[in-house]
């Protein structure tokens, strides 16, 4: 079947955060199936996201699952702006429901994992939510309020840990 393409590490510049903004408490198997599913509004080789980030992750064994390794370029934004940022992007999905603001633990979890993926490029990555790209609410109503406080987080890490454990196989 089709596949995403690959790229080089050295071609990412950008973490780009992502919501789930139509199902709450989702899985990456959830996410896979509505990308890739029959009804998917377009026509997605596999789930966009490289890294999931869960809305509570009390019960799963998983606090962030990886989905794909950091050279598979996924198809999370559009090329806007004349910018290919699917070339140049790491996608994190941040499960938040409607309404709701993502937790402490929740950006916690995301800036850790920016940190990780800092320290295996060798190099600082750019933080951004999907909406500062193209005209999108993504990541959610609460972008602009909390950017701040996700870079605070960020600034706040002294030692990123090793890079989330991951979990395969999430097509439909």
């Amino acid at each position: 079947g089709r596949a995403y393409y690959t790229r080089p590490l050295d071609a990412i510049t950008h973490f780009v955060l992502h919501y789930g903004a139509v199902i709450y408490h989702t899985t990456p198997q959830s996410v896979a199936g509505y990308q890739t599913g029959p009804n998917a509004h377009l026509d997605f080789p596999a789930v966009a996201y490289h890294f999931f980030g869960r809305w509570d992750s009390s019960s799963e064994p998983l606090k962030v699952a990886q989905l794909h390794p950091l050279e598979i370029r996924t198809w999370q934004i559009e090329t806007a702006n004349n910018i290919s940022w699917n070339q140049i992007a790491v996608a994190y999905y941040i499960d938040v429901p409607i309404g709701a603001e993502p937790s402490e633990s929740q950006i916690l979890d995301a800036m850790t994992t920016l940190l990780a993926i800092e320290k295996i490029l060798g190099r600082s990555l750019t933080l951004i939510g999907h909406r500062d790209a193209n005209q999108t609410a993504c990541p959610g109503h609460w972008w602009p309020t909390l950017k701040g406080r996700f870079e605070s987080v960020r600034n706040g890490l002294t030692e990123s840990p090793p890079p989330p454990q991951t979990q395969r196989n999430t097509r439909h």
